[in-house]
């Protein structure tokens, strides 16, 4: 899974870059994972879309992405959307995590 593995080294490069001037927050990000999950766009609102995430209705940023649509899917992790998806790419991730949560 390139795409997870990509995901993972932004997110603990960018975190660690950001918490390297503080000396109390440092602890290492290498052995922690954070995983974006596929999220359809059901509403926007400037720079907020309330999404559906695994059924659930959530409020994510888009302010990182360009030209997000209503019915788009993004990869969001904590709020935050990083990336547009393809419908076909979302369908397979949602696919693996519901046989996963069974």
């Amino acid at each position: 899974m390139p795409l997870f593995r990509f995901l993972y080294s932004m997110v603990s490069f960018n975190l660690n870059k950001i918490f390297s001037k503080k000396s109390w927050l440092q602890f290492s990000y290498s052995q922690a994972m954070c995983l974006a999950t596929p999220v359809k766009v059901l509403k926007l609102n400037k720079n907020k879309a309330i999404v559906n995430t695994l059924g659930r209705k959530n409020l994510v940023d888009i302010s990182l992405l360009k030209n997000v649509k209503v019915n788009d899917y993004l990869y969001a992790s904590r709020g935050l959307a990083i990336k547009k998806v393809s419908r076909s790419d979302a369908k397979k991730v949602l696919e693996l995590i519901n046989n996963w949560q069974r």
